[in-house]
């Protein structure tokens, strides 16, 4: 218990930096990150999530950022089993979002693959746009959902062994970004 205490006031501590870090506008050097969302307690693991932004380099003129969102599963003794991160480029234009990548990246340690049984199972993401609010233009926004799966090293995908991630991601043509994530059992 004393060590979920002391883990988790770190937690705030960098949750403090982290917000003192984020600023005003990115330019081509920024970097903010926000805020670790609060831990999850499932089964005695624990699961952080973080987020960034940077600036990207015009494309067409128009501006661009780069944004990411991290997810890392912890055990109870503070070893880390493994890390999904959904990381997009986009473009805007203040009518629309006129350029996005999204790519994903994953990690599982030697303690996560032998220790925890959660080897990587494979993964998937799917886009659409929308009219964002303040638009009528088609494609205003856009939302990427990117999902991973780390499961069991027998690979009984679906047998209830494993863990689905769930990374879903927004950005519309102000140049706003929003995100949220989900962990849950499969």
């Amino acid at each position: 218990m004393k060590f979920r205490r002391t883990f988790q006031l770190l937690v705030s501590a960098g949750a403090l930096a982290a917000v003192a870090l984020t600023g005003g506008p990115a330019s081509a050097r920024s970097y903010s990150v926000t805020a670790p969302g609060p831990a999850n307690l499932s089964q005695g693991v624990t699961t952080i999530t973080t987020s960034g932004i940077s600036a990207a380099p015009a494309r067409a003129g128009d501006p661009c950022r780069t944004n990411w969102t991290k997810v890392v599963h912890y055990q109870p003794a503070g070893i880390r089993a493994w890390t999904f991160k959904a990381t997009t480029r986009w473009c805007w234009n203040g009518v629309t979002v006129t350029y996005h990548k999204t790519t994903w990246s994953q990690n599982v340690t030697w303690t996560g693959y032998h220790i925890d049984d959660q080897g990587w199972q494979g993964g998937w993401k799917t886009f659409n746009c929308y009219v964002a609010a303040g638009s009528t233009r088609k494609c205003s926004g856009n939302h990427e959902v990117v999902v991973g799966n780390f499961g069991t090293n027998s690979g009984t995908v679906g047998g209830g062994a494993g863990l689905r991630v769930s990374i879903q991601q927004w950005e519309n043509y102000h140049g706003v970004y929003l995100h949220s994530y989900k962990v849950v059992g499969y």
